[in-house]
């Protein structure tokens, strides 16, 4: 189910392999890590978190810092998106490192990767793209070396936003974005978030009925496979390519369908985004005061 993105049935049986090993055996905790990051990209916070620091004292009480390490890198995300807190950067960046240290020496590829890639993640949400690209080519070379393609393929969503945001030119960054769609082929989620950042390259292109139909399609295989972060940020793609065909009732629609799912599972790492552009489209639409409400939001979160 990992590999087709179905995250509740991976969740579910996750959670039912990792109650069938003993306590503190080092493959439970293996399960537990992957169990933790499932619920993460559900936007399930609490059951994350748990799942989480139950591994995390389990690793500790062992002395198994492969695994102690491993759940903090997830941990640390959950506090990024359930809290927005403004330290919450720094203490990405203070795990990874820490995570990288332990890591290292044990030659653990895979956790390497993880490590690179919340680097990455950190980077991109700190604008310093240039550091992103060079974070995610380690977590490629990471991810090869452990023969995980489930983090190649995450790390790929990273490259195209890199590719989409940074100064790359269209021309360019459209062929790029289409081979890493190639390079993913079989990770449904991950095909789709690629897809809907190469929808804005369409539009950016002239494209624009192309970039509708691709980023509705996106879209679609999304919801099929049960949402999650990547279904619930769509629009921030999806009114991108809107806007560009100057429609901004429907860049609305795209904005608050993701904004409200967000602000039902009190999220803010994402939502303060969705409220700053809800609020920049209605502005457009002659609709000042709810966009300064909107704007409000996005600075509070």
């Amino acid at each position: 189910p990992l590999a087709r993105a179905d995250l509740p049935a991976a969740a579910n049986l996750l959670r039912r392999a990792a109650d069938l090993l003993p306590l503190e055996d080092p493959a439970r905790l293996d399960l537990m890590v992957d169990l933790g990051e499932t619920h993460l990209q559900l936007f399930a916070f609490d059951d994350a978190a748990a799942v989480l620091d139950d591994a995390t004292a389990i690793a500790r009480k062992t002395g198994n810092e492969r695994y102690a390490v491993r759940a903090a890198l997830i941990r640390v995300g959950v506090d990024q998106y359930r809290s927005g807190a403004e330290d919450s950067s720094a203490r990405a960046l203070e795990a990874a490192s820490a995570a990288i240290s332990v890591l290292e020496p044990l030659d653990d590829a895979a956790g390497l990767a993880r490590a690179w890639r919340l680097r990455m993640i950190t980077a991109i949400s700190q604008g310093h793209l240039e550091e992103a690209v060079a974070a995610s080519e380690r977590v490629v070379a990471y991810a090869a070396a452990a023969g995980d393609r489930r983090l190649s393929a995450r790390s790929a969503g990273g490259i195209a936003y890199v590719l989409l945001h940074g100064p790359t030119p269209v021309a360019e960054a459209l062929p790029r974005c289409e081979a890493l769609v190639e390079n993913v082929a079989g990770d449904r989620a991950a095909v789709a978030g690629i897809q809907s950042t190469v929808s804005v390259l369409l539009a950016m292109a002239g494209r624009l009925d192309e970039a509708r139909d691709l980023y509705e399609r996106a879209y679609e295989m999304l919801t099929d496979l049960g949402g999650g972060i990547v279904t619930m940020t769509h629009s921030l793609d999806s009114s991108r390519v809107e806007t560009r065909r100057g429609d901004y009732a429907a860049a609305e629609r795209e904005l608050r369908r993701d904004y409200d799912a967000l602000a039902a599972l009190d999220e803010s790492y994402f939502r303060s985004t969705v409220a700053a552009r809800l609020s920049q489209v209605l502005w457009v639409l002659g609709r000042p005061d709810e966009a300064l409400e909107f704007a409000a939001t996005a600075e509070q979160l």
